[in-house]
């Protein structure tokens, strides 16, 4: 608890943690910052269970999850957690989840987080994410990507959000989702669809939700 881990760096995995093989990790209080890696700036998972409560990841940098990698078969979760100014080059400016992974956010914020390659500043999904009463804000690269994976959003708000191309609040690629009292206001596109973008058979379920002032 009360950790902090600051400007660690790695060729591969995990600038700050690498967590695999079944192994548990769990954080309280903590800040990880200005670490760097191939995958997951400050956190790499595989086949990993790891949870965070009021930690913040802030300043840290990878080709793919800026401040983590959630991959193969791992379970992330997340409370009352903060991340800015992640950077993710390829994939998830701030996070990435694959390859079988779960992430369930609760009560957190991700704000001016970036993926100049525009899959997901905030967060980019593959498999399967739950947001709880979260906010997703001012990211580059878009605020959530749902990429083929199962998506369930709650009383969650993703607002100046932008991208290059398309969908620059929410955007669902061969996706399944599902949207209950959210709202997606004042992002923006340069090409399609500055809000809510539906693209590739998805299938998206609004519920109670409002988008409003979006821009393309």
């Amino acid at each position: 608890n009360n950790c902090v881990f600051s400007a660690n760096s790695a060729t591969n995995d995990g600038g700050a943690i690498d967590n695999e093989t079944s192994s548990a990790l769990s954080l309280t209080g903590s800040l990880l910052t200005a670490n760097s890696a191939h995958r997951g700036g400050a956190i790499f998972s595989d086949f990993g269970t790891n949870v965070l409560n009021h930690c913040t990841l802030l300043s840290n940098s990878a080709a793919d999850g800026g401040a983590i990698d959630n991959d193969t078969n791992s379970v992330l979760t997340i409370n009352y957690a903060t991340f800015s100014f992640n950077y993710g080059t390829n994939f998830g400016g701030t996070v990435i989840n694959t390859n079988g992974g779960s992430i369930a956010l609760n009560y957190s914020t991700l704000s001016s987080n970036s993926c100049p390659a525009d899959w997901g500043g905030g967060i980019d999904n593959w498999s399967t994410a739950t947001l709880n009463n979260c906010t997703i804000s001012g990211n580059l690269g878009g605020g959530f990507i749902n990429t083929g994976g199962n998506a369930v959003c709650n009383n969650s708000t993703f607002s100046g959000n932008v991208v290059i191309f398309d969908g620059g609040g929410y955007y669902t690629y061969f996706g399944n989702d599902m949207l209950n009292n959210c709202t997606i206001s004042g992002n923006s596109a340069n090409r399609r669809a500055g809000g809510l973008y539906v693209d590739a058979s998805s299938l998206i379920v609004l519920t109670n939700t409002v988008i409003a002032g979006n821009s393309a």
